[in-house]
């Protein structure tokens, strides 16, 4: 599930298809994506 987190393809689909999760997720998405651009 993290690669797919990670390719930001199907992690924000799932969070609108979710909406109640899309809070959590959203904010699980947006850290993921800022440690990929920093450190990777």
């Amino acid at each position: 599930m993290g690669g797919d987190h990670r390719n930001g393809g199907v992690g924000p689909a799932k969070v609108v298809v979710t909406g109640s999760s899309q809070n959590v997720e959203a904010q699980r998405i947006e850290h993921v994506g800022s440690e990929s651009t920093g450190p990777d």
